[in-house]
């Protein structure tokens, strides 16, 4: 069985677990690892309600990182970079897509996107970044 790495927002300390995995629950409480280096782990005791799990697309950025459910990338406009737009993934009806923040269109199909992305944030350490498109 394949475990899948996942990033979780403690809503309660306000902190990323960057690395972690899911491995049960004890009670009314979810039990996690967070992985910190090859040899440290933490073990986390949270209740579902204090938790926001991000889970990976299986996608990569322009700087080979992994984008997750919750990020937020820029988009480049064109070959020619002049400009780029900023969006917000998102899983909807069973698929990952880019809610646009600064532009007014429907979501597009994250696999689509050829042109190259970068995360620049992510919504729970970054709200501020979903800001731009509603001046």
């Amino acid at each position: 069985m394949r475990t899948q790495m996942v990033r979780v927002w403690n809503k309660k300390t306000e902190e990323m677990i960057k690395e972690a995995v899911i491995v049960g629950n004890k009670g009314d409480k979810i039990t996690l690892i967070e992985i910190l280096n090859d040899k440290t782990t933490k073990l986390w005791f949270v209740e579902p309600k204090d938790i926001e799990v991000m889970h990976p697309t299986w996608f990569k950025d322009k700087n080979d990182n992994e984008i997750y459910e919750g990020d937020i990338i820029t988009i480049k406009v064109d070959e020619d970079d002049y400009g780029c737009d900023l969006g917000e993934i998102e899983f909807q009806n069973g698929i990952y897509v880019v809610e646009y923040i600064n532009v007014a269109t429907h979501p597009e199909y994250l696999h689509e996107i050829t042109l190259e992305k970068e995360v620049v944030g992510n919504v729970y350490e970054n709200p501020q970044l979903l800001e731009i498109g509603q001046n």
